[in-house]
């Protein structure tokens, strides 16, 4: 791969893994209330879908970038994780253009899908990456993996803080 080459796959992975994490950790926050109070709800539901728009289009630039389409097939190695990633992510962005013919179960149960996506996005990241000895590559990966699972985590709790009390029976 030649200089240019090699900055715009790296630079256009980077982006799309930098607006997949926007996209999920807005994605969180709507699904588990957690954003209340710090912005309204379709602030927050309009920055989900910016970020989502965004993390799609550049992960396709990064996989025209990457090679042809015969590369695009999911697999376990790097390549493949990737490509998998993409194609999860593209079959959510299809069902959210077409949540209106869906049943709200089946369009949760597809979005859903989304963080798996992520995951397998954050773990090409790490094995693909050329910049792992990078710091500053680094830190963000650092920062990509653990933020998540501790806000799924936070979403939690404030779940459960706001459950409803159990009725409690009477003597």
């Amino acid at each position: 791969m030649d200089g240019i080459h090699w900055y715009f796959v790296r630079s256009s992975g980077i982006v799309a893994l930098g607006a997949l994490w926007l996209s999920t950790v807005f994605g969180i926050g709507l699904a588990g209330r957690g954003l209340r109070g710090w912005m309204p709800p379709a602030a927050a539901v309009h920055l989900h879908r910016l970020w989502s728009v965004v993390g799609v289009g550049s992960t396709l630039l990064h996989a025209i970038a990457c090679g042809p389409p015969r590369d695009w097939v999911p697999g376990g190695d790097e390549v493949g994780i990737g490509a998998l990633a993409a194609w999860v992510m593209l079959g959510v962005g299809v069902s959210s253009a077409a949540r209106q013919w869906l049943s709200p179960s089946a369009w949760r149960g597809i979005h859903a899908s989304a963080l798996g996506s992520y995951v397998l996005a954050v773990v090409h990241g790490w094995r693909a990456g050329s910049d792992a000895a990078d710091p500053l590559f680094r830190a963000m990966m650092v920062a990509w993996t653990v933020s998540v699972p501790l806000l799924l985590g936070l979403r939690g709790v404030i779940a459960l803080r706001d459950r409803p009390a159990a009725p409690r029976p009477s003597s």
